[in-house]
């Protein structure tokens, strides 16, 4: 109870406080999201949460209020709860859980079975399924640095990635060479494997739900793997032609390959960097689905949007153009298909 000679909260003691009308109790809700607040009062009572009237409670009922649903309105690791109306804790019960389901449970009567069965828990296809896919990933990465190993050193260097002033060189000057396509499809696996993890943990972006088939055999989550694999590759390849049109509308087809090979630069370098850092955590953590959005979704809104920032620097230091048509045809080019995603990822 609040005492107005020490300014605070004080412990209630029944045989001193016992005609008090207001009752407090600090709650610690960081502490116990996913419960309920769970209330109880044989009498009238008004609730109040930090101070503001939240509702009346009737009698003889049990109030639900989840936690959850606190910590998002309060912001604070702690609340506190009053009731005003009758005196005394007797009448008043506060509990922390989940309310007990009122359907009878079924009992099972082992005389009555013939037999009992104990099988082993079912292990997930999903678990084999990452690991082949990574250790594919690793294989092409192994191939390509082996293979194109000055190549490889310019996709994933973080210094070359901020330099604007691109020189016009073979990797830039044919983005669809044979180097190139192998590190579009080194893209196209990092991106497909980000996306199998993010639909794992029963996140689907894009409302892509229903988009495959939910086969709880690894083959069958191989097969949909080639073909989200499959699709990205398709997208980024015409994405390299929607610049070229898209240019050419406003007379900068010159920028057209600096434009992708910074494309396909960047987004190597961060889908590398969040596949490590996903795939170390999954040691780790457990429960994703509550932060998948903060961990994933949107570091990666972050950095669609500082790519589209280093574009522009990009474009501005390699071809003389006005501000005008350079800020229209990145609207067009990258800014509208990054709000049309992220209006169907979210």
């Amino acid at each position: 109870i609040y005492d107005q000679s020490y300014k605070d909260y004080v412990p209630f003691v029944a045989q001193d406080k016992v005609s008090e009308l207001a009752l407090s109790v600090l709650i610690d809700i960081e502490s116990n999201r996913k419960y309920d607040l769970l209330i109880y009062v044989k009498k009238d009572n008004y609730l109040f949460l930090n101070a503001s009237l939240n509702q009346r409670l009737k009698p003889e009922t049990w109030t639900r209020i989840p936690i959850d649903s606190l910590f998002d309105l309060y912001k604070k690791p702690q609340m506190l709860v009053t009731f005003y109306g009758t005196s005394g804790i007797d009448d008043k019960t506060v509990l922390i859980g989940h309310r007990k389901s009122n359907r009878d449970e079924k009992l099972i009567n082992i005389a009555d079975e013939s037999f009992l069965s104990l099988r082993p828990r079912n292990i997930s296809p999903l678990n084999d399924f990452f690991v082949i896919s990574l250790f594919c990933i690793i294989c092409t990465m192994a191939f390509l640095f082996g293979g194109f190993g000055r190549a490889f050193s310019r996709f994933i260097d973080v210094r070359d990635l901020l330099v604007t002033n691109i020189k016009d060189e073979f990797l830039v000057n044919r983005p669809l060479s044979r180097v190139n396509l192998f590190f579009i499809l080194l893209l196209s696996l990092e991106v497909s494997f980000i996306y199998f993890f993010v639909r794992s943990k029963n996140y689907y972006l894009f409302s892509a739900n229903n988009f495959l088939a939910n086969e709880q055999i690894l083959i069958q989550n191989l097969w949909n793997f080639l073909k989200i694999i499959l699709i990205v590759f398709g997208l980024y390849i015409i994405k390299y032609f929607a610049l070229y049109v898209f240019s050419s509308l406003y007379r900068l087809e010159s920028i057209v390959n600096a434009h992708y090979f910074k494309v396909v630069q960047s987004s190597l370098i961060f889908f590398t960097v969040m596949l490590s850092g996903i795939s170390i955590a999954s040691f780790y953590v457990v429960d994703w689905q509550s932060i998948i959005t903060n961990t994933i979704i949107y570091p990666a809104i972050v950095f669609y949007v500082s790519r589209l920032l280093l574009l522009y620097l990009t474009i501005k230091n390699s071809a003389q153009t006005k501000n005008l048509y350079l800020i229209s045809y990145l609207c067009i080019a990258e800014l509208v298909p990054l709000i049309i995603g992220i209006k169907y990822a979210l």
